[in-house]
């Protein structure tokens, strides 16, 4: 659970930078939305790199693609773009039938199961009365060997058969259990309390396991996602307040870098990095995930004057 991990969005970020640094950065938030699952946004005309900041995202963070369990058919969506979901609540429901077919069947093979024990039960007692009979006749010599070796391989074959019915008696049990399992993952549920930001399918779309459904995001907490080119990395750092610039919202505010990249991404050379962005009420309606933004770190220090020379 939670934001999109930084090994998800940081290849997409990447290629939209490069893109970005060959003067064509159009795509470059863009690109990175969709890798975090927001809508396609348009990056500002400037380069990825220089004053103007660097290219990022505004995420959720934390954002979840609930997804179905089951191969299947789509029976019902039960939630809309922006609708509040508490945990537990049921979102969508998967073609139930097949598997109550099967839980049917195997429910009752289990009860075949358990009146084949009940009988063996029953003929492990029979044949251990007899063993002790013929145990109690023998001790009087009014027996043979032969009958109570006949009693005993009696027994001791009650004993196996009942084994080998309560084996199947657990198997079938278990075949129960897994589909009683996987009748409930039918019923596809909140994992937490959140708010609907994308409805991926409707009801009658064919699925596989995995398939994602619904994204649900936990809370109005937002972040900026960005990366930052090496010979930039010494100016962010963790708990620094950095500048970002909203395009789509006209707005600028601050925010907290939270997270800093502990090494370059090989394929861009960036180092890439999550702030916590700070909104006061009146500027959280206006900002939304997905947008393109620019991150903008505190200015470079000015270079002091060299002494002048000792005469």
């Amino acid at each position: 659970m939670g934001s999109a991990p930084m090994w998800r969005w940081a290849p997409a970020l990447a290629l939209a930078l490069a893109v970005g640094g060959c003067g064509e950065p159009e795509q470059a938030a863009s690109e990175a939305a969709r890798a975090d699952g927001g809508p396609a946004q348009p990056a500002a005309t400037v380069t990825a790199t220089g004053e103007r900041g660097y290219v990022a995202v505004i995420t959720a963070r934390e954002a979840t693609d609930v997804a179905a369990e089951l191969a299947g058919r789509v029976k019902a969506v039960h939630v809309t773009l922006g609708d509040h979901i508490d945990a537990g609540q049921l979102m969508a429901e998967l073609d139930d039938r097949p598997v109550r077919e099967a839980l049917t069947i195997a429910q009752a093979n289990q009860r075949a199961a358990r009146a084949a024990l009940d009988q063996a039960r029953v003929e492990v007692d029979e044949a251990a009365r007899r063993l002790e009979t013929e145990r109690a006749l023998m001790a009087r010599g009014t027996t043979s060997q032969a009958e109570l070796d006949n009693a005993t391989f009696a027994h001791e074959k009650a004993l196996a058969a009942r084994a080998r019915v309560e084996a199947e008696l657990a198997e079938k049990g278990a075949q129960v259990t897994t589909l009683q399992s996987r009748l409930a993952q039918t019923r596809v549920t909140a994992p937490y309390a959140g708010t609907v930001s994308v409805r991926y399918l409707d009801p009658g779309a064919i699925v596989s396991a995995g398939t994602p459904l619904i994204r649900l995001i936990a809370s109005d907490e937002l972040w900026v996602k960005f990366a930052v080119p090496s010979q930039d990395s010494q100016r962010v750092a963790v708990g620094q307040r950095v500048a970002v610039d909203i395009e789509p919202a006209a707005l600028t505010v601050d925010a907290v870098v939270r997270h800093v990249a502990p090494a370059l991404e090989p394929a861009s050379q960036m180092i890439f990095a999550e702030a916590e962005l700070v909104l006061g009420d009146d500027h959280s309606a206006q900002v939304k995930a997905g947008q393109a933004a620019r991150v903008r770190p505190p200015a470079r220090a000015a270079a002091r004057p060299s002494a002048p020379p000792a005469e």
